[in-house]
């Protein structure tokens, strides 16, 4: 990837490629159009007549097949596959059959997300041990080889990554070796005494969540769940075309029918794979009020709040009935929950009798759940308090090349003294920061968004001040008291990355 001249791709054959796709689109919309009104035109139709135009158009070049058959879609991946093992493996590895079975990529590899959760979750002693003594081979391997050269960052951190994982191993064998791990057998009988999680923080936090969607699929309830979540992320995906339409409308730009369309076409695809008599399974709920949205999506537009009622219900369903959450709660998968959010260390965590007594309010997302209100008493350092916000922005040249810099000013309070500093810090900077945070936490992922890149015009200044507030949004609720307690070990990053020093990268450019 790093010989390839990415500009001329993105800013040329990309652009063209999708300017010829939209020239297609509107000419296939135009023949539709021109049809007889009395014969309605239907998906199937519009999908036909973009193939037919694009024959026309690309002369011998057609990809219907490709788009719309997914067998056709997986021979085509294929032979793709077969293509880039002939450029790339060694003429007699690419002859030898089997060997080029065992390297084509048939399903998607395991992430390095996937890889660490399994380690750190493993019972499996001989397993860790394995993996260690890999990681230490390969290590001593590493070490070996003679780092002069362009590729000394490269052996870095490769050196740093394996050295992580063999941290990680260590880590995890001490841990089931040392007796800490939970017996889950003992404590069935104390489940009562546990920790309680209350359902809305369970849906909000990815580790926590993902125990309980297991349960779920074991009991035949995942329909209840799924069904919830697809219903938030609709919600949060209907509130952002609705306020870039109304921003559109105010420019004098109008596309509310498509807009609207596309809204309508989610709504009806959530209503009939979970709430329909063809659903299978289906989420039992009150007919009357299936019917009163199998209503509202003919007759009325698609609002952000249309599944509202029915959301709330299934909420309700999954808190209350025995075998969802209240069984949930007795079951060896909870206690295994509990273990992974370090919540079974401290016998001082017990849960409440009145876990029942929650209610839905809505929409049970919560600010920063992540301390799941029994972590009220970790131990923490409270004497030391540390704020900081970004008081400046700036457009710096450094050798031709033009970059934004944020000033940021540092408090740091104490029982007997107070600092105060400022450090400079690039966009570039918060991302590596933010990349090395949610890999290490893979629970900050879902409750810190760092503001996405922006490739042109990024210097422009009512960018930047937009940029300016998202990014002190952003350190706001990174140095909450909840999100250091819930993530101890977060503090040491964060220290390191507001020190008054020059930031040391730990993501290379192509991660960023």
């Amino acid at each position: 990837s790093k010989e390839i001249d990415w500009q001329p791709y993105f800013t040329t054959r990309i652009v063209d490629d999708f300017g010829t796709h939209l020239r297609v689109f509107r000419k296939a919309q135009q023949k539709i159009t021109e049809k007889d009104d009395q014969v309605k035109g239907t998906a199937e139709d519009l999908v036909d007549t973009f193939f037919e135009v694009e024959v026309e158009m690309e002369k011998d070049v057609c990809r219907d097949l490709v788009c719309t058959s997914p067998k056709d879609e997986e021979g085509f991946l294929r032979d793709l596959c077969e293509v880039l093992l002939y450029l790339l493996l060694p003429p007699g590895d690419f002859q030898n059959k089997i060997m080029r079975y065992f390297v084509r990529i048939r399903d998607s590899n395991c992430n390095y997300e996937a890889f660490m959760n399994i380690i750190k979750l493993s019972d499996n002693i001989g397993e860790l041990e394995a993996v260690r003594d890999k990681a230490a081979e390969e290590l001593q391997y590493l070490r070996s080889l003679d780092t002069a050269g362009d590729d000394i960052n490269t052996i870095k951190n490769q050196i740093n990554s394996l050295l992580f994982v063999k941290k990680v191993c260590d880590s995890r064998i001490q841990r089931l070796q040392s007796g800490k791990e939970i017996n889950t057998v003992k404590l069935a009988a104390n489940f009562g005494k546990l920790c309680t999680v209350p359902l809305d923080s369970i849906l909000v936090d990815n580790v926590a969540l993902q125990f309980f969607m297991d349960y779920m699929q074991q009991t035949g309830g995942q329909a209840h769940l799924f069904f919830w979540m697809t219903v938030e992320g609709y919600r949060v995906t209907a509130q952002q075309q609705l306020e870039v339409l109304s921003s559109r409308q105010k420019d004098g730009r109008h596309q509310t029918n498509q807009t609207k369309g596309l809204l309508r076409a989610a709504a009806v695809g959530i209503y009939e794979q979970y709430l329909s008599e063809k659903a299978s399974p289906r989420v039992t709920v009150d007919d009357y009020l299936v019917a009163k949205l199998a209503d509202t999506l003919n007759h009325e537009d698609p609002t952000p709040e249309i599944f509202d009622d029915i959301q709330r219900k299934v909420y309700e369903l999954m808190l209350r009935d025995e075998r969802f959450y209240p069984s949930f709660r007795q079951n060896a998968l909870y206690v295994r929950m509990l273990a992974e959010l370090d919540m079974l260390k401290d016998p001082s965590f017990r849960g409440s009798d009145d876990g029942d007594g929650e209610s839905f309010n809505g929409s049970p997302t919560g600010s920063i759940n992540l301390s799941l209100d029994d972590l009220s008493n970790v131990s923490s350092d409270d004497s030391v308090q540390l704020h900081a916000y970004i008081s400046d922005t700036g457009v710096c040249n450094d050798h031709g090349k033009t970059y934004a810099l944020y000033a940021i000013t540092v408090h740091r309070r104490s029982l007997n003294s107070e600092e105060m500093w400022k450090t400079y810090r690039r966009y570039s900077d918060f991302h590596d920061f933010h990349m090395r945070i949610t890999e290490q936490f893979e629970n900050l992922s879902s409750i810190l968004k760092l503001p996405g890149k922006k490739t042109f015009n990024n210097m422009d200044r009512d960018f930047l001040e937009k940029r300016k507030k998202d990014l002190n949004a952003y350190l706001q609720l990174l140095l909450t008291p909840e999100m250091m307690k819930a993530s101890p070990a977060l503090a040491h990053y964060v220290y390191d990355f507001l020190e008054n020093k020059a930031y040391s990268k730990g993501k290379g450019d192509f991660a960023r």
